[in-house]
């Protein structure tokens, strides 16, 4: 997901092919991440690595217990870490300077991880010491501690009112950054880094104003003729008391947000306490989804969909997660990570897979119920998908598809020609396609028209309190009649209330979905459900339909 991303402030903030070497580690020091860069660096691929303590993996026993203690001495302290680590590797040493931050969980919980961004400094050590000595002393860049006490001076002078923190990050070399710096007169951070204070109340347009001011100064100071949307600027802002109490934290926080800037296209960011919570889930997942589908953590639950005389012919396949730290997660937690990182081709085969042996298994029990399932855009594309759906149906003794496939909106933004030849593919096989969430995404009638759809799910933002609001009522009117000149079915998702059921029913609309009638649930509980609701004359399982 874009926002996510925009948010992940470490991990992302610099590119698998950049000049870092970034390796993330958990809290015992045993390898979770491990770049291309650090590939390159140690000629180890991150799959040899992948669960190996660090420490012991690269440096001496003596040498890495000393570093260990270090690091994890500063574990509950604010900031990052700078530590100069000597790296043996097959073919050499390697002298690295490793910016280390802690990510802790949101909740207070003892795991954490350790993200560790380390430049090798081999080669330079000399050059770095002759560009030092070649430095102005008040322009040479100020240790994080003089730092901290400046900004705590600050704040404790000015206790009765607002202090923000904007922590400048300029892209200019580092002797230009002298002559910015001896231009505005605040401190120096490092070669591209400054600190800014402002006394007083700030408001949010402080943060771009701000943005846009040093960027004209940068220009205009290193003679750049650069368009009036490039910046060269990116800017984190903290404001304390509500950013934090004491330098460290607010420092902390501002440059927390500056990660987040580099990586938005207006880049300037305002700290937000779901930034640090953001990361840490994102490193949490890229840790652990990848182990849930071998590890047998993925379920399939499967909610009925209910016909207007209500007997039950379908059913709509949802993954669910249980994970042994965090319990049952639901897709909304990991789906669009699975996308952004490629994991959802292989979670797609899967839960085709398993909603196809789960529908052959109802029908050899004399249960004819039709599956939807639903794929991504990615999965859409993914041909091995649908060439071993193919060949499953065979194998099966399947003449036809009993799968319906659910599309969002998005799924045929991207590349129509290939989302419909996709589409005739599988409807050839006998599967039904469903467009989920409509009126929510691209939505655009031609979709309708261009696309071989078989029916339309209604959102469940249109069918909640439904039967409240007269216009909402006139657009399901019209969409239902729309659908039905198309010769398409509706299904209506989200029904939670016998009144928003009794609209929707008297609308037309063929099928209805939601917790008024089941939540999701395993197969096994599925039967029984239709056990008990066939028993009371409320639902019955109906012949399985065979339209393409």
């Amino acid at each position: 997901m874009k926002g996510l991303s925009a948010a992940l402030s470490l991990f992302e903030q610099l590119p698998e092919n950049g000049e870092n070497a970034i390796l993330i580690l958990d809290h015992h020091g045993n390898i979770q991440r491990f770049n291309k860069i650090c590939e390159e660096v140690t000629g180890l691929t991150e799959s040899d690595v992948i669960g190996q303590n660090a420490f012991r993996l690269f440096m001496h026993r003596q040498a890495s217990s000393g570093v260990w203690a270090t690091i994890h001495g500063f574990r509950y302290q604010d900031g990052a870490l700078n530590t100069e680590v000597r790296v043996q590797t097959a073919h050499r040493q390697h002298q690295i300077l490793f910016r280390t931050t802690f990510i802790h969980h949101p909740d207070g919980q003892p795991e954490s991880y350790l993200v560790c961004s380390g430049m090798e400094i081999t080669d330079k050590r000399s050059i770095t010491t002759t560009a030092l000595q070649s430095t102005p002393v008040n322009c040479a860049p100020l240790l994080p501690q003089v730092v901290s006490r400046h900004i705590q001076h600050i704040m404790m002078q000015s206790a009765s009112k607002q202090v923000a923190l904007m922590v400048v990050e300029i892209a200019a070399p580092d002797d230009a950054m002298a002559r910015i710096k001896s231009r505005i007169n605040r401190l120096l951070l490092s070669g591209q880094q400054m600190i800014l204070t402002h006394h007083g109340q700030m408001w949010l347009s402080c943060v771009p104003a701000s943005a846009r001011r040093l960027t004209v100064l940068a220009k205009r100071i290193l003679n750049l003729d650069l368009p009036d949307n490039k910046s060269i600027v990116a800017v984190g802002m903290a404001i304390a008391p509500f950013h934090g109490r004491d330098s460290l934290r607010l420092i902390r926080n501002a440059s927390a947000a500056l990660d987040t800037a580099r990586r938005s296209s207006n880049r300037h960011c305002l700290y937000s306490p779901d930034i640090n919570a953001q990361v840490f889930d994102y490193l949490w997942l890229d840790n652990y989804l990848a182990r849930a589908l071998p590890s047998s953590e993925l379920e399939i639950h499967y909610q009925p969909k209910i016909n207007a005389d209500g007997s039950v012919s379908d059913v709509e396949a949802l993954l669910r997660w249980r994970s042994p730290g965090r319990g049952m997660i639901s897709p909304a937690k990991f789906i669009h990570f699975a996308e952004s990182t490629g994991q959802i081709i292989a979670i797609g085969r899967w839960v085709m897979e398993q909603a196809l042996q789960q529908a052959a298994r109802w029908r050899d029990n004399g249960i004819h119920l039709r599956v939807a399932v639903n794929l991504s855009p990615l999965q859409l594309c993914d041909g091995e998908l649908f060439l071993a759906h193919k060949a499953r149906l065979r194998q099966l003794n399947f003449s036809r598809s009993p799968l319906d496939i659910e599309l969002t909106e998005s799924c045929l933004a991207p590349d129509q020609h290939q989302a419909r030849t996709m589409i005739r593919a599988f409807r050839h096989l006998g599967a039904r396609i469903h467009l989920d969430d409509f009126g929510t995404g691209y939505s655009s009638l031609s979709q309708l028209v261009h696309f071989p759809i078989n029916a339309v799910k209604l959102d469940k933002s249109f069918v909640r309190d439904v039967h409240r609001y007269p216009s909402t009522q006139s657009l399901v009117q019209a969409i239902v009649a729309m659908a039905h000149v198309l010769e398409m079915e509706i299904i209506a998702e989200g029904v939670e209330t016998p009144e928003e059921d009794n609209f929707i029913t008297a609308c037309g609309i063929e099928q209805r979905q939601g917790f008024l009638f089941a939540r999701p649930m395993p197969a096994e509980d599925l039967e029984r459900w239709l056990e008990d609701n066939t028993r009371r004359g409320k639902s019955r399982p109906s012949p399985l339909p065979m339209m393409a």
